[in-house]
């Protein structure tokens, strides 16, 4: 799955969840802008396993993926961004 694709499936669901206005430069807000709490994180990991057709475990995207960008995170969960970013890695991206 392309990396836009994952990014424009994130970015509906905080649109619906906050408002149009609440996703203005999308790819630039950290994930912690507008994931307030660990259900919040957990609802929105869900989602996004329903709209990929994967699974992503929190064990393997962790606390720590709220302080990327939601570009950073998506190209995380897209296996062919991932290897862009980190030629010679062995990992698939997270949820791979």
């Amino acid at each position: 799955m392309e990396q836009d694709k994952i990014l424009s499936f994130m970015k509906a669901y905080f649109a619906d969840l906050h408002g149009p206005e609440a996703v203005k430069d999308f790819e630039t807000l950290r994930a912690a802008e507008l994931i307030e709490d660990s259900v919040d994180a957990v609802t929105f990991i869900m989602y996004l396993e329903q709209k990929t057709g994967r699974d992503i475990p929190m064990s393997e995207v962790g606390a720590g993926f709220t302080s990327l960008s939601f570009k950073e995170l998506a190209g995380h969960l897209c296996p062919s961004a991932y290897q862009e970013c980190h030629p010679g890695s062995q990992g698939e991206g997270l949820g791979a």
